[in-house]
């Protein structure tokens, strides 16, 4: 598996370092960006890796948190051995947070239209089972978490994707272009 850009090959060294250090019980030092930018060190101590939605995260336990999280490791900007080891603490796989939705995410019931050049990224974003075809044209029903990320999601697959309902997604994908074309200006 290779997760790394085109040209940038330290993704896939951050993800060998990880693996190591889970396999030698070895701690780590980080140097992580929060979403909201925040940058911190950490060490934490790692357990599994975990690809989901195309992202790749570290599932450890954080020393400065003294809890286990869950890290995109996109958003580590560097990682170093401590050659400290540790003991591995009990934990099972169902205590790993894959279900990613925020408190104030609501979810929501949304209908998209999708046009036959965008369908490979609509299937690989909501699955081939949630895509159907009617009269000719490709439509997903389904329930997604009602949140910024989902309205810069829709304005990704530009054109190509149109919101059929509800109509306040459809007005804050609307409000969201709108301030594209201002920047742009």
């Amino acid at each position: 598996v290779d997760s790394s850009t085109w040209g940038d090959y330290r993704f896939n060294e951050k993800i060998k370092v990880l693996q190591s250090a889970i396999q030698d019980l070895e701690s780590l030092e980080i140097d992580y960006v929060s979403r909201n930018g925040e940058h911190t060190k950490r060490v934490i101590d790692a357990y599994v890796l975990v690809y989901k939605q195309n992202i790749w995260y570290v599932y450890a336990y954080c020393h400065k948190r003294e809890q286990f999280r869950l890290f995109k490791i996109g958003r580590i900007r560097t990682i170093r051995r401590t050659e400290n080891n540790f003991v591995k603490r009990e934990f099972v796989r169902e205590d790993i947070p894959l279900q990613f939705r925020q408190e104030n995410d609501e979810p929501t019931e949304v209908k998209l239209e999708i046009a036959g050049d965008t369908l490979p990224d609509a299937e690989e974003w909501l699955g081939v089972d949630c895509i159907h075809e009617e009269n000719g044209k490709f439509y997903a029903v389904i329930t997604l978490p009602e949140n910024d990320g989902l309205i810069r999601k829709i304005l990704s697959l530009g054109d190509g994707v149109k919101v059929v309902y509800p109509e306040r997604i459809k007005t804050a994908v609307k409000e969201a272009a709108k301030k594209i074309i201002a920047a742009h200006e």
